[in-house]
This record gives C-alpha cells, structure tokens and sequence, in this order.
C-alpha cells in the first residue's frame, strides 16, 4: 500500500531529505495514512520505515486519488 501511495503521488509537501512525511493511501474500501519514522540510511542500507493507521475518508487530504494494488 505504502508504494502504491507514493507512486500515485498522495505524499504530504513536507518532506525529510527525499522521503515523504506523511503519506495517505485510498482503496476500494479503506483509506491508510502513515508517516515516516525514520529515514533511510544509504550507506548502511537500511530502509526507510513508516507507521501507519486506517483512518475515515474524511481525513484524506483534498488532492489524494485512488490507488491501484501494485
């Protein structure tokens, strides 16, 4: 879900080096938002990581679409 999100572009303008911050995910029958945690590390490989929650359609930002399963 997470990149599903972030390839559709539902990522917050605030961003932490080149990670979102917060990113929102809407399918067909919930809506996610999850924000970064911690940053990925290059040098050590480390991926970034993100906690996330369902939340109501409500709480999704105007701008944000629908996603496709990837």
């Amino acid at each position: 879900m997470l990149r599903a999100a972030i390839v559709a572009g539902n990522v917050s303008e605030e961003f932490v080096r080149d990670m979102p911050k917060r990113v929102w995910y809407k399918g067909e029958h919930r809506c996610f938002e999850a924000r970064l945690t911690e940053r990925a590390d290059m040098d050590t490989g480390k991926p970034a990581s993100y906690k996330g929650w369902p939340i109501g359609s409500e709480a999704l930002p105007p701008a944000a679409r629908k996603c496709d399963e990837i």
